[in-house]
Order: structure tokens, then C-alpha cells, then sequence
């Protein structure tokens, strides 16, 4: 038996990503597709009858039955090609890897690392209760008023999105995973498994948030003005209310997966 090799089950993949640093690391750039050529050749001869057939498992190349003397020769030659874009995220492994650009530590991790973090995930679908919020807000979110009408407009009108919380005893990643990146739907996840789900997870990403950088309510922005005034307060309610939470690194998700379990 060849050597075992470890085989990954990928729950989330940002294709367009992967393949702009593939393009990086590589100097031939991102492949489409890769073809694989076999050629056999072979070869009958002899005197008086010549019986016999070349070819290759259940391919018949050439067959005889001849008397006399003589040679009978051919070939066969068979193409195969692959679609590539499945081995995109297993290549961008290995190509990071042997850069030693992959930083598992999260105290060492800066904005702009590339960090894999593996632990626990709890997923939050929001965009399975999207059409939902009035009724939502209403029951559990202790709004009146018009605060509770400027709710609903803001949150009826924010784009469908799966958020994960990635945690290891101290250590919390946030992230928000696009939905048309889901190689399984985030809908059947949340449906087999509520908000947590088991298991051991990996996510693979860039750092764009560190878990010290909490909200500053005295930041003061470098322009003012009416729409900006509005909109910051927007923005720090929304990541206050249902973003990234204070104490967690962002990472912005290249890959999520899991090790396949061997039969034991």
C-alpha cells in the first residue's frame, strides 16, 4: 500500500482569492486544466501461426491469427483531462507552506497575516432569518418606539450573511463568510447542527482585525459633516449589534475545512 495521504473536507471556499495568490506564488500562474497523454506500443511476430493481441487492460489494440511469417506492430494512445479548480485550495496549501507564509500563532498575527486557526465554530446564518427581522426585533430585542422602527429599516435592508466564531480556550476569530462561497449550504448546516457545529474546524484567512482593536466611541474621523456623522454612528451600531464582538481577531476567510477521520 502507497503512502497514506491526508484528504480535507472544505465547508467554504473563496475560489477568486485563492487564485489571485496562486497567481503570486507561481510563476506560470493559476491552471485551468491539466491533461495527462499514455501511449503503449507493442508488437506481433513469428512463423507458422501467429496468434495473439496488444493492448492494454480492457483495451484491444490489435488482434491476429495468421499463418506463415511476419510482423504485426501498432499503438494506442489515450488522453485524459482534468478539471483543476477542485485542487485550487489543496495547491494554495502547499504553496504557502513551503513559502512559510501560514502563521498558526495568534499572538504572533499582525494585519495582513495569513493565519490558520483551528478549533471550535459556532455559526450564526442570519441570512436564514433575513426575511424575519420585524418579528424578531419585536420579541427579544426590547426596542420601542423610534427606536425600534429605525431597526427594522436598517437591518431589512442589510444583505444576507453567515457569520462564524472560530474559538480555541483563549483564542477568538470572527468572520463573515459570503454565502455564494458555501460548498455546502449554510441553510442544511444550521438546520442539522443549530448554532454550533461539531466537531474540529480550520480557517484559513487574512487578518484584518486584531482582538485588541475594540470599538473607540471618542474616535473622531478626519472629515465631518451631517452624512458623516450619520453614517459612522450607523456603522459602529451595526458592528456593535451584529458584527465583529470586542476581544475577537477578523480574519477575511479564504478557506474553511476539516482533516477526513480514517477508519480506525
Amino acid at each position: 500500500m502507497g503512502k497514506k495521504i491526508s484528504v480535507y473536507d472544505f465547508l467554504y471556499v473563496d475560489a477568486t482569492r485563492i487564485r489571485s495568490l496562486i497567481s503570486q506564488l507561481h510563476a506560470s500562474g493559476v491552471p485551468i486544466d491539466l491533461e495527462e497523454t499514455n501511449k503503449v506500443e507493442g508488437e506481433l511476430s513469428g512463423s507458422g501461426d501467429v496468434a495473439g493481441k496488444i493492448g492494454v487492460g480492457d483495451w484491444k489494440l490489435l488482434e491476429a491469427n495468421a499463418e506463415g511469417s511476419g510482423k504485426l506492430s501498432g499503438s494506442l494512445e489515450t488522453k485524459r483531462r482534468f478539471d483543476v479548480q477542485y485542487t485550487l485550495p489543496m495547491s494554495l496549501l502547499r504553496l504557502l507552506t513551503d513559502q512559510d507564509i501560514i502563521n498558526r500563532e495568534p499572538r504572533e498575527w499582525r494585519f495582513g497575516t495569513i493565519a490558520l486557526f483551528t478549533g471550535q465554530v459556532h455559526l450564526a446564518d442570519i441570512s436564514s432569518v433575513h426575511g424575519s427581522w420585524d418579528a424578531i426585533l419585536e420579541a427579544g430585542s426590547g426596542l420601542e418606539g423610534s427606536a425600534l422602527v429605525e431597526a427594522k429599516a436598517l437591518l431589512g435592508n442589510m444583505p444576507p450573511s453567515v457569520h462564524g466564531i472560530f474559538h480555541k480556550n483563549s483564542a477568538k476569530v470572527w468572520c463573515n463568510l459570503l454565502r455564494e462561497n458555501w460548498v455546502t449550504p449554510p441553510s442544511g448546516i444550521t438546520l442539522s447542527h443549530g448554532s454550533h457545529v461539531a466537531g474540529d474546524w480550520s480557517v484559513l484567512g487574512t487578518v484584518d482585525a486584531l482582538a485588541s482593536e475594540n470599538v473607540d466611541k471618542d474616535y473622531q474621523p478626519p472629515v465631518s459633516g451631517a452624512l458623516y456623522d450619520v453614517f459612522r454612528k450607523v456603522a459602529d451600531g451595526l458592528r456593535e449589534m451584529m458584527g465583529r464582538p470586542d476581544g475577537c481577531f477578523g480574519l477575511s476567510p479564504l478557506l474553511v475545512f476539516r482533516q477526513v477521520t480514517r477508519k480506525s
